[in-house]
């Protein structure tokens, strides 16, 4: 869902894009429904993006719910963090082989479902690295590591995965880096201002 959001209300297909407008026309014209010539679709897409996100105080809540499941999921398999690296940076090498049936979505309309693998330059990073993530990815990057992966508001691990001289890192995002990008960020917009024309 997040990724039509982030498309100006396109959606994927298999040659390319179609626009929101036209993929409506066509299934109302399939289902013989008669829609009105003129709709904003844009604010359409913007104002259902809006009301199927977490409110601020909501994705706090269960952003830390997950974080502190994250952090069990460690104490029970004995992983503890490098004691000169940054907060919460473990080998990738020690992450445990199971056990991540627990740790669900966050918020799955902020999720980015775009692999970010082969795009490793910081122009543009919101259209592939989730907000909670991006100050992380960034000083990674000023410490020499290369980030591969991430992840704020899927299911699974949340953080960054990196490497550095050849050896792999995963990072855990923390509460704090919610707390920080919620108030300089459009997940602190409430829904109710948006306005469809």
């Amino acid at each position: 869902m997040g990724d039509v959001f982030r498309n100006g209300g396109k959606i994927p297909t298999f040659g390319g894009f179609i626009s929101l407008d036209d993929y409506a026309k066509n299934v109302a014209k399939t289902a013989g429904i008669q829609l009105p010539n003129q709709f904003n679709w844009e604010g359409f897409v913007g104002q259902v993006e809006q009301e199927a996100k977490l409110n601020p105080t909501e994705l706090i809540e269960v952003a830390k719910s997950a974080l502190d499941r994250q952090n069990e999921l460690f104490k029970e398999n004995g992983i503890r963090a490098i004691d000169n690296m940054s907060l919460g940076t473990v080998k990738y090498s020690d992450l445990p082989q199971s056990g991540y049936a627990g740790l669900g979505s966050i918020d799955n309309a902020r999720r980015i479902g775009e692999s970010a693998g082969h795009r490793l330059g910081m122009s543009n990073i919101s259209s592939y690295i989730e907000v909670p993530a991006q100050p992380l990815v960034k000083e990674i990057v000023s410490f020499g590591g290369r980030p591969y992966s991430s992840n704020a508001f899927g299911p699974g691990l949340k953080g960054v995965e990196w490497e550095k001289d050849g050896v792999k890192y995963f990072t855990s995002l923390t509460i704090n880096d919610y707390k920080k990008t919620i108030s300089s960020s459009p997940l602190a917009q409430p829904a109710s201002s948006l306005v469809v024309n």
